[in-house]
């Protein structure tokens, strides 16, 4: 499992670069978010739910990013597209629902991203580097409102 965290932290930092999204709160957030959400054991929401990726992002806040958000952001949605290898046509146009779903379920730039951009829409800022309690707050309260998580299980899963 060590393993696995360290190359997808290496992965979150380089797509978060590519982006100009990165800094050392939102990497960390992101992996322990990863750990949290899916342990990096699964890739959609068992047993059928909606959440796919390691960060368990649904389709439809992926299209509401992109409806919402990025349609207001010419420059950073370029970086969107660009960083995480999809078609240019979403330059132009909103990814549909279907879009979406395949896009978080094969695509591991596109779903860190939208991973991302679920926490950048907060306007409060990322906790600290190496305070998992403010972390599992966070996460709780801004990622996995209306969820079944608990601050506890985020602490458990990042220990």
């Amino acid at each position: 499992m060590q393993i696995i965290k360290q190359q997808v932290e290496v992965l979150i930092q380089r797509v978060l670069e590519k982006a100009s999204l990165s800094s050392e709160q939102a990497v960390e957030l992101l992996l322990h978010t990863g750990a949290v959400e899916s342990g990096y054991h699964a890739i959609k929401q068992h047993p059928k739910g909606p959440a796919t990726s390691f960060w368990q992002v649904e389709p439809f806040t992926a299209c509401d990013i992109w409806k919402n958000y990025l349609v207001f952001r010419t420059s950073l949605r370029a970086k969107i597209v660009k960083a995480s290898n999809i078609p240019e046509r979403f330059m132009d146009e909103l990814p549909t629902i279907e879009d979406c779903e395949e896009l978080l379920h094969t695509n591991l730039a596109f779903a860190i991203l939208m991973a991302r951009l679920v926490y950048r829409r907060i306007p409060k800022a990322l906790p600290n580097v190496g305070d998992l309690n403010a972390q599992a707050k966070y996460w709780l309260k801004y990622y996995n409102a209306g969820g079944k998580g608990e601050e506890s299980k985020f602490l458990y899963a990042n220990t």
